[in-house]
Formats: C-alpha cells, sequence, structure tokens
C-alpha cells in the first residue's frame, strides 16, 4: 500500500511523496509490516539538477525450506533451524540531472541487514554452512548515459564496503554476502549504423573483495561481451544474432571455488508474429 501526494511551488519545481507499507506473511511465521517512504522534489528546466530524492524502505524475508531443513551435520549444505526472518533497513539520498548531452544519477546509501542468511565455510569442512549474519552496507552508485544518432553510451561506477557480524560462529569464508565487488566500473557502447543492425559491447572491470575460498581470477577481472544483431529488412519479425561472452575467456570465479565459464559464442534465429 503505497499512496502519493505531488503539488508544486513557488519556485516552480514539483513536490512527490509516497508514505506507505508492506505487509509479508507465512504459515511458518509471524506477519511483518515494514514501512517504506519516499520524498522527491523536481527541478524546472532541461539541464542541470533535474530531482532529488530520499528513500527510507524496509524488506522482511524468510528463511528457505532448505537453510532452515537441511542437516546440520551431514551433506554439502547444512542447514540451521534456528534461523529467523532478516530485516533489512536502508536510506538512499539520489540526485539527477542533465549536463551537455549527458543524463546522469548518482545515489548513497547505507543498509542494515539484521539476521541475514548466508553460505559459510570454514576451514576443514567441505560443506557450505547457512549461518545468520548481520551487515552493514554502505555504497555509491554514479550512472552517465548519452544518445547520438548513432550511438549509445552507458557508463557506471559502483561503490561497496561491508562489515559483517556472524554473532561469534566460526566463519573462514563466505559463499554471498562477502563475494562482491568493493569498486566496479562498467561501460557499454551501442552502435546503430543501419536500423536494422546494431553491435553492443559491454564492460565490467571490478576489483572484488579478498575471498580464501577462490582459487583462479584473482580479486581483479575485466569482463566483456559482444553482441550482433540483425533484423533483415525484407525478412518481418525476423531476427539472427551473434553473442559472445566472456570475450577475453577471463578466469575468474564469480562464485568463489566454482569454475568462470569458458568464453562462450552462440548464435540465435528468431522470429516474431
Amino acid at each position: 500500500a503505497l499512496p502519493e501526494w505531488s503539488w508544486p511551488d513557488a519556485e516552480g519545481a514539483r513536490w512527490l511523496v509516497r508514505a506507505g507499507f508492506t505487509w509479508d506473511d507465512s504459515n511458518r511465521d509471524q506477519g511483518r509490516l515494514a514501512p517504506v517512504a519516499t520524498l522527491t522534489r523536481e527541478f524546472p528546466g532541461g539541464s542541470g539538477l533535474t530531482a532529488l530524492s530520499l528513500d527510507v524502505a524496509r524488506s522482511t524475508q524468510l528463511p528457505t525450506y532448505t537453510a532452515l531443513n537441511a542437516s546440520p551435520a551431514a551433506g554439502l549444505f547444512r542447514g540451521n533451524p534456528n534461523l529467523g526472518r532478516t530485516v533489512s533497513d536502508n536510506v538512499e539520498l539520489a540526485a539527477r540531472g542533465r549536463w551537455l548531452g549527458w543524463e546522469g544519477r548518482a545515489a548513497a546509501f547505507v543498509r542494515r541487514d539484521v539476521s541475514l542468511v548466508d553460505w559459510t565455510f570454514r576451514r576443514g569442512v567441505t560443506a557450505r554452512i547457512a549461518s545468520p549474519v548481520d551487515v552493514e552496507v554502505s555504497g555509491l552508485e554514479l550512472t552517465l548515459r548519452r544518445n547520438w544518432r548513432a550511438f549509445e553510451a552507458l557508463v557506471g561506477f559502483t561503490w561497496l564496503d561491508k562489515a559483517a557480524d556472524y554473532r561469534g560462529a566460526v566463519v573462514d569464508g563466505s559463499f554471498y554476502t562477502l563475494n562482491y565487488a568493493r569498486q566496479r566500473l562498467t561501460a557499454a557502447l551501442v552502435w546503430r549504423p543501419l536500423n536494422s543492425f546494431d553491435l553492443r559491447i559491454d564492460n565490467s572491470l571490478r576489483r572484488q573483495n579478498a575471498n580464501p575460498l577462490r582459487t583462479a581470477g584473482g580479486t581483479q577481472a575485466w569482463g566483456t561481451a559482444l553482441g550482433v544483431n540483425w533484423r533483415p529488412a525484407g525478412w518481418r519479425g525476423g531476427q539472427v544474432a551473434v553473442h559472445v561472452d566472456n570475450l577475453w575467456n577471463d578466469h575468474f570465479q564469480e562464485t568463489p571455488a566454482v569454475p568462470a565459464s569458458p568464453r562462450q559464442a552462440s548464435l540465435s534465429v528468431t522470429q516474431r508474429w
């Protein structure tokens, strides 16, 4: 339930307020109410700062069946029957604007996760163990986009920092919660020389948080994907596409201890009616 109110002010700007809640219920746990609120000011004019916004939200989630009911003493995935509901609180401040033909957005946020479920590793034990963790996260995200007649460019940067508390449990490595990029730079370019043809290249350069589970690829990775799409003028609804993933055949492990997918090319033919 998220009602919305908006009104102009004396300076020609527009204010927007959303305030409400979400309700999450289950036959396995008590229901939980979570507030949601957004305050936005949109500025007039086609260039410069166009909007400022403040978002505050809470979300909740129950553990999965595997995390709760898998055996805590045997098997590859070891559960924890004492896991409870995860509660996440997030506050974000964001700005949007247009400068010299570029559209940009910047956002800074802080989040606190309580009783988040993570799959962890302990030396001498080959299994993944479901462990509750409290995490404090801070982050920054920047994006820039621009369109030309035949080109489209999108550049992004993210910075993340996490502090995790496993409540005294012995944890030597994390498969998910602490498997994140501290800094990541992305760049995408689309070239459309014809209405029937486009070429897209996506790049991601990252510096990953150190993880003792990662056996190849180190903490730095450069990933590139290349795609070519052709829609023949005389073939209504038809498209031929060639796509190449991991163009440089990088060995970086997205999930620690799981080998990276090698360079992979695919050809697809699509017909739409």
